[in-house]
This record gives structure tokens, C-alpha cells and sequence, in this order.
């Protein structure tokens, strides 16, 4: 293990994801969730009420599916110095204030629930939005959003919804340190190999030196909702996200450079990640790396992507000077 690794495992061991299932997460919608009708909601953008700016902010969170407060507020500033030119709220306290607004408007819907602190043995107060069938239908008509969305969206569980602001976490990192990239979130794909729809959480595409270059994000999470899923489905899904991963690598072709990125909770499910993946995606790993959402937020994104190359038999970790598709 090279030192800028056991830099990188120290940092990890220090810092802690709010993105970590456990008994006591307790969900909670915000008291200024509202149910309105459409002519309300009509009523209130003639109102001006919310303006084109923060169907802007909506239209984010539509990108990203689920974002905490912060990470809005990272999504405006790489979007400002991408396009400077389009209207924005540009400070937290205002940002705070139309969030309310658009809360209060049933554009947004905004959700509490308990993370754990980075001792992992007390709660605090976080929370996180998506966007309610209105807020999707104002921003297809208005800022040009074209993805399809999933009016249920607000019913995703605790558990998934980790999945996706863990995802966040990682392309907000990686969107700082290459303002060309784009990204998907959220996405469904076929694939024939298998005859299997799988869902993609995220995934980037980016060029540099004239090489075509496509990440996929994949979550992994020890942690989940027992009460929701049996360990045997879990399990079983765990070993087809690895079947679809490996269908990932071989569905491009030469002009198309793969990667893969796992987003750990912890240091234990970094490990874990590392131990499960070895042996059924071996042929790949010099096309993989993994992280933890935290190091990312806290850290950023140096010497924050970990890879396991076999070194005369043995696995051995390091952290690369320059990353390829970056």
C-alpha cells in the first residue's frame, strides 16, 4: 500500500456518510409539503410567486433525482461557471428562502430523516428534496427538461435514496474537476445479454485527448431497510448489479473507453467492495476504482479513488497521480 493510500484510508476511516441506513433514519415530510391543485399552482407562478429562476433550481434536483440543500447549492455554482449568464440564486441564505417557496408552492417536496454523526453513535437533522408531478410539468414547458420522469418518485425508499444522494456526492466531485463532463441520473437501460432492465443510479461521459470516456456510478451499500428486503434478495440483487456491471464493460465499443466507480458508505464497506468484486469482475479491475461519498464531500477528489492491481499474485492498493478520464 503505497502512502498516499494509507493517507487516503486514514481520511476515510475519519469521515462518516449521512448516507447510511440504519434502524432509526425515521422519514419525515416537511410541514410545508402541500398538496395543490393545478390551478393553484397556476395561480401562484402568475402570482409570481416562483419565477424562471427557480424552476432552474427545480429542474437541477429533476437531474440529480434526490439532492440535500448543499448539494443544490454545488449544482448552481458548477452551473454559474458553466453558464453564467442563466438566472440564479447565488448565495445559501437565498437559496434557503426560495426552497422554502418552492416548497410551499408543491413544486418540491422535502423530506427529513436522521443521519448518524461521524462517531456513528448519535442522530442529527438532515434532509433532502426531489420534485413533485408539478414541478416536472412546469419545468418540461419552461426550461427545456427532457427526461422522463417517475411521478412516484417521492414514494422511493430511504435506502434508494441514499443510493442517489451518495451518486450525487460523486459526480458533483468529479463535475469540479472537469467542467466538460455531462451526466445521467436515474436511468433505465436494456440489456439483451442478460434480457434485463437495470436501473443506472448515475454515470458521466467526458472526452479528453480525443478519447471517448463513459463512468457508471454504482453504490454500494452494506446497509439497507431488513424490513423491506431479505438478505437472499439482496444478495441476489447485489449479484446481478455485478452481472450487469460486467455486461457495462463489453456493451462499447473500441472508440468508448468504461469505467466504474464504487460509492462506499465506510472504510468497512470499502473493504467489503473491494473483497466481493475481485474474483467475478477481475478482468476489469484496472477499469475500476473505488471511494466513499464522504472523502469526496469532505476531501475532495484527491487521491480519493482507490484501485486494486494484482502485484505478483497479491492485491495491492494505490492511488494513481492522474485519472484517465478526467
Amino acid at each position: 500500500m503505497s502512502n498516499n493510500v494509507s493517507n487516503t484510508m486514514d481520511l476515510i476511516k475519519k469521515s462518516t456518510s449521512p448516507f447510511i441506513y440504519h434502524n432509526e433514519v425515521n422519514v419525515e415530510a416537511d410541514k410545508n409539503n402541500k398538496n395543490l391543485s393545478k390551478d393553484d399552482v397556476l395561480f401562484l407562478y402568475n402570482q409570481d410567486t416562483f419565477v424562471l429562476s427557480d424552476l432552474h433550481i427545480v429542474k437541477m434536483i429533476a437531474q440529480y433525482s434526490f439532492l440535500t440543500q448543499i448539494q443544490i447549492f454545488s449544482a448552481i455554482q458548477a452551473y454559474l461557471n458553466k453558464y453564467p449568464n442563466i438566472p440564479l440564486v447565488k448565495d445559501v441564505d437565498g437559496l434557503r428562502n426560495r426552497l422554502r417557496y418552492l416548497t410551499k408552492s408543491a413544486l418540491i417536496r422535502r423530506y427529513h430523516f436522521q443521519a448518524l454523526d461521524k462517531n456513528k453513535n448519535q442522530l442529527k437533522k438532515q434532509s433532502y428534496y426531489c420534485v413533485s408531478p408539478h414541478g416536472y410539468n412546469y419545468i418540461k414547458r419552461i426550461v427545456n427538461f427532457k427526461e422522463k420522469y417517475n411521478e412516484y418518485i417521492a414514494a422511493t425508499p430511504i435506502d434508494e435514496v441514499f443510493k442517489f444522494l451518495s451518486t450525487g456526492v460523486v459526480i458533483q466531485a468529479l463535475i469540479n474537476k472537469s467542467s466538460s463532463i455531462t451526466f445521467t441520473m436515474n436511468k433505465q437501460v436494456y440489456v439483451k445479454e442478460i434480457k434485463s432492465i437495470y436501473d443506472i443510479y448515475g454515470e458521466i461521459k467526458n472526452k479528453v485527448n480525443n478519447i471517448d470516456y463513459r463512468v457508471l456510478i454504482e453504490p454500494f451499500k452494506l446497509r439497507y431497510d431488513k424490513n423491506r428486503m431479505t438478505e437472499i434478495e439482496w444478495k441476489n440483487n447485489l449479484n446481478e448489479r455485478i452481472d450487469f456491471i460486467k455486461t457495462y464493460f463489453s456493451r462499447y465499443s473500441a472508440d468508448v473507453s468504461p469505467y466504474v466507480i464504487f460509492s462506499c458508505e465506510d472504510l468497512e464497506g470499502l473493504k467489503q467492495a473491494m473483497k466481493i468484486i475481485k474474483d467475478p469482475l477481475e478482468d476489469y479491475l484496472d477499469s475500476i476504482y473505488f471511494t466513499t461519498d464522504a472523502i469526496l464531500f469532505f476531501y475532495g477528489l484527491d487521491n480519493a479513488l482507490i484501485k486494486v492491481v494484482n502485484d505478483k499474485g497479491k492485491s495491492v492498493l494505490y492511488c494513481e497521480d492522474s485519472i484517465p478520464f478526467l
